[in-house]
C-alpha cells in the first residue's frame, strides 16, 4: 500500500515539475534575447543597397512610403506605399535615417487620392511623371529643387498652381505657372486652372512637353511678341490645349 501511494504521488507531481521547468527555460530565453538586443546582436536585418538597388518599402512615422537608396546616405521616394490620400508629407529622413533628396520617376503617377504635397528642403530633384495624372491640387517647390523631369506635373486635372520658393536658383513661378528661373521656358501650366486666357511673354523660347495638356478651361492665348518670334518658339509634344487655339499677337511684324 505504501509503494502504491508513492507511485501516485510521483504521477501527480510530474506535471507540476514539468510546468516549473518549462517556465524557468522560457524565462532564461527571454532574458537572453533582451541582452542580445541591447548588445546589437539581435537587430532586425536592415536592407542594404547602393545606386540602382531597389529596396523594399519601409515604414515612416505617418504612413508607409517606398524609398530607394541612391548612395552616400541618401534616398529618394519611389512610391506611395500605403499612402491613402489627402495631404502628402514627405519627411526629410527615411525610417532608415537616409536623407530624402528626391522623388523618383512616376512615384505618385495616377494617385487619385492625393490632394497636396509638402516637400522637405532636402529635396533636390523631382523625377519624370512623378505626379502625372494625380489629383494634386497645389504644391510648393523648395529652394533646393534644381531638376524636374518631363511631365512631372502634367495631366493633373485638379492642379491650380505650382509655387516655387523665392530662393530657388533653377525655377520660378508667375501666378502659379511653373517657369525656368530666367522665364525663358514654360515648364508646366497647371491643368486645373480656371483661367480662360493666358499670355505668353515675349521672352519665352521653349514650352516643355505636355506643359499645356488637359487645360479644359483655356480658350485663348496671347503672345507678347511678333508672329515671327512665335514661330521660333520650340513647343514640345502633346500641347494640344495650346496649339489648338488661335494665338493673338501683341506686336505686329509690320
Amino acid at each position: 500500500m505504501e509503494k502504491l501511494n508513492v507511485k501516485k504521488l510521483i504521477l501527480v507531481s510530474m506535471p507540476i515539475v514539468f510546468a516549473v521547468a518549462l517556465a524557468i527555460i522560457l524565462a532564461a530565453c527571454m532574458a537572453q534575447a533582451e541582452r542580445s538586443t541591447e548588445d546589437g546582436l539581435f537587430d532586425p536585418p536592415k536592407t542594404q543597397g547602393g545606386v540602382g538597388d531597389t529596396l523594399s518599402p519601409t515604414v515612416s512615422s505617418t504612413y508607409m512610403l517606398e524609398y530607394r537608396r541612391v548612395g552616400d546616405g541618401k534616398c529618394e521616394v519611389s512610391g506611395p506605399g500605403s499612402f491613402k490620400g489627402g495631404n502628402l508629407v514627405i519627411p526629410a529622413k527615411s525610417p532608415d535615417g537616409d536623407t530624402v533628396v528626391g522623388i523618383g520617376d512616376s512615384a505618385f503617377l495616377g494617385v487619385a487620392s492625393l490632394k497636396s504635397a509638402e516637400l522637405p528642403t532636402s529635396i533636390g530633384y523631382i523625377g519624370a511623371y512623378a505626379f502625372y495624372g494625380s489629383s494634386l491640387e497645389a504644391v510648393e517647390l523648395p529652394d533646393g529643387v534644381d531638376e524636374i523631369g518631363e511631365c512631372a506635373f502634367s495631366n493633373c486635372r485638379a492642379l491650380t498652381r505650382i509655387d516655387v520658393g523665392s530662393g530657388n536658383a533653377s525655377y520660378t513661378d508667375m501666378d502659379g505657372v511653373l517657369y525656368s528661373r530666367d522665364k525663358s521656358e514654360i515648364v508646366c501650366y497647371p491643368s486645373g486652372r480656371a483661367n480662360s486666357s493666358f499670355t505668353v511673354r515675349a521672352g519665352v523660347t521653349v514650352i516643355h512637353k505636355m506643359a499645356f495638356y488637359g487645360c479644359a478651361a483655356l480658350r485663348s492665348v496671347n503672345y507678347n511678341g511678333t508672329e515671327e518670334a512665335w514661330s521660333k518658339v520650340k513647343i514640345g509634344t502633346n500641347n494640344d490645349s495650346l496649339t489648338s487655339l488661335t494665338v493673338k499677337f501683341s506686336n505686329s511684324d509690320k
